[in-house]
């Protein structure tokens, strides 16, 4: 069987001590590749992957993408169900999104103050 013409003889890349000896067209610098991947991440304050789906949130989505890592994302999505809970948001009143919006800039570390004492102490409305 003949190799196509842009195969590699790996033996022949092998110097007298065994070690691996590549072409200069084959090596790629790894830290390039994370980088463009990676985000410093407001939140924990770590370079981290950074977040690739639609997170359909308008203007806000860009700053979010920028500077927050998909773990912390992931995070907060689990956050967001617990806000819903506690705070008994309504997300079809424009005062539950924005009470919603408030603490993800919070949790995120978005440069937004709020109140999350009910988070905080795991409070439980009466019933």
């Amino acid at each position: 069987m003949m190799p196509y013409a842009g195969a590699i003889h790996l033996p022949s890349l092998l110097t007298p001590t065994g070690n691996a000896t590549l072409p200069p067209h084959l090596f790629y610098v790894q830290e390039d590749i994370q980088t463009m991947a990676d985000v410093q991440c407001v939140t924990c304050g770590q370079a981290g992957e950074a977040i690739t789906d639609p997170l359909f949130m308008g203007r806000l989505e860009a700053e979010v993408k920028s500077k927050v890592c998909q773990p912390c994302w992931k995070k907060w999505e689990g956050m967001r169900v617990m806000v819903i809970n506690e705070y008994q948001v309504n997300l079809g009143e424009e005062s539950g999104r924005e009470l919603v919006k408030k603490q993800m800039k919070a949790f995120l570390k978005l440069g937004e103050q709020a109140d999350t004492s009910k988070i905080e102490q795991n409070f439980r409305p009466q019933a």
